[in-house]
């Protein structure tokens, strides 16, 4: 499957990317079909004890959910269950009708939201600011949060539909920020593989 000019090109990037402490370790693992075709390690899992990275260490995430959702919407467009370019509105009807913070007033957007937009955080959803999206997210999560505990909190798809009607800091496709994009996909995920995410 792979030469063994191409291995050796991967661990030179991810040696490099050790001696030159932009991480102390990693370890890759590709699955073709089920089967492992490669693996490899190097570095570090820990600094600070010197422990070497193996294949059971354990990693956090944080925002590596991103690539991991976007993985999962990959794999679904690879079986044709999804398209690129359908708007977010098929799969959460909250996105349908949306608007667009400009300034002084809300405007309807000019085309609705794509996945496409959402995989590439071009969409206009954003975590919080001073502007009305900002704003209008934050007052979605307090509510999210508030119901997290309480006898019936909020799912994915019913946050993402509630999100849906928060406004948009820009028009889609015209700019990019990072913001909940990916949020919207795991509902998505939701819906098209019958699976929580």
């Amino acid at each position: 499957m792979f030469e063994n000019t191409e291995i050796n090109q991967i661990k030179k990037v991810l040696k490099d990317h050790i001696d030159n402490n932009y991480i102390a370790g990693a370890n890759l693992m590709i699955i073709k079909d089920g089967e492992e075709i490669l693996y490899h390690e190097d570095g570090l899992a820990d600094r600070k004890s010197g422990a070497q990275i193996k294949r059971n260490s354990i990693f956090r995430l944080y925002s590596m959910t991103k690539p991991i959702t976007a993985t999962a919407v990959m794999i679904l467009l690879e079986r044709g269950e999804i398209d690129l370019y359908e708007p977010v509105s098929k799969y959460l009807p909250g996105f349908k009708d949306q608007m667009v913070d400009a300034g002084d007033c809300l405007v309807p957007v000019e085309r609705e939201v794509t996945l496409k937009d959402l995989l590439s955080m071009t969409s206009g959803l954003v975590y919080g600011g001073e502007h009305r999206a900002g704003k209008d997210t934050e007052a979605l999560f307090k509510e999210i949060d508030s119901r997290l505990l309480g006898d019936k909190p909020m799912n994915t798809i019913e946050a993402m539909n509630k999100l849906g009607r928060c406004a948009l800091a820009f028009q889609p496709g015209t700019s990019w920020t990072y913001g909940t994009s990916a949020d919207v996909l795991g509902a998505i995920v939701e819906i098209v593989s019958g699976k929580r995410f």
